[in-house]
């Protein structure tokens, strides 16, 4: 089953690199903007492809690099809302604080900085939105709800690692009042999301953009269908590892049978003998 989603997820990166691919090569140039998303989008989709193909590796075959790779990546998407407080070493703590901080630089670490959602395309809003999981809005109002979603989250990870660390040493009552400021942030930034927090990466349902409709319903399209050949296609996989899975059982209890009436045979010939 992890494969499979390891399997699914990477098809559904592949696709999206394709897309990111045909909208470099239109001939309309891209501008400041869109090159920097760009970049932040191929940079994303190569470490979530290199995370699939970790996954997909037998663990006796991966070496001590990649197995560190393994967990590297795997901490660096952990979600911030749902990882549980007891999972929370530092070493994934310092990981999710990087991608936590280059979602910060991409929507304005500073007030020079950032991209300008207005200057994009729809279909780089779109891929913009699903890869940082929150729902399409307006352009003009996602710089300003990243930016605060972001910190709400930088928060969050600090407050969870802060009681991961010194759980022990603090008085019940801080604990207690911990928690309760833990579970408001969280409740909030799923909120503000306007959309529930998800296990794994794979694009979201597409928001209606208004300000552009008819590009943005095709590009839709074209993700839902792709998504749809994708999982049509680990279906019939499934089903035929089912099978050949079948078919071996099957001759494996022919082979036992076989040497279960060759040896009453044999042990029915030794009591012949004996008499």
């Amino acid at each position: 089953m992890r494969q499979q989603n390891a399997r699914a997820s990477q098809g559904k990166v592949q696709q999206a690199q394709r897309e990111l691919t045909k909208l470099s090569q239109k001939s309309a140039p891209l501008n400041a903007a869109e090159r920097e998303a760009r970049t932040f989008l191929s940079d994303r989709y190569q470490q979530r492809l290199t995370l699939a193909k970790l996954k997909l590796q037998a663990p006796w075959e991966q070496s001590p690099t990649e197995r560190q790779q393994l967990q590297d990546l795997t901490a660096y998407f952990t979600d911030v809302v749902n990882v549980p407080i007891t999972q929370l070493t530092s070493e994934r703590v310092a990981q999710m604080q990087q991608r936590l901080a280059a979602e910060h630089r991409l929507n304005g670490g500073s007030v020079v900085s950032g991209v300008n959602w207005s200057k994009l395309r729809p279909e780089l809003q779109q891929a913009l939105s699903e890869e940082l999981g929150v729902k399409l809005t307006k352009p003009s109002q996602m710089r300003a709800q990243l930016q605060a979603i972001t910190k709400q989250q930088q928060e969050l990870l600090r407050l969870k690692a802060t009681l991961a660390s010194y759980k022990q040493a603090l008085p019940p009552a801080v604990v207690q009042q911990r928690y309760q400021k833990i579970e408001r942030l969280s409740a909030k930034i799923k909120r503000d999301k306007k959309a529930p927090a998800r296990a794994g990466w794979g694009p979201m349902k597409a928001a209606v953009n208004h300000w552009k409709p008819r590009h943005l319903k095709q590009f839709q399209r074209q993700q839902q269908q792709a998504s749809h050949q994708i999982l049509k296609q680990e279906g019939q996989q499934v089903k035929q590892q089912l099978r050949q899975a079948e078919q071996s059982h099957y001759q494996d209890l022919k082979a036992q049978k076989a040497l279960f009436n060759q040896q009453q045979a044999i042990e029915q010939a030794q009591q012949e003998w004996g008499r």
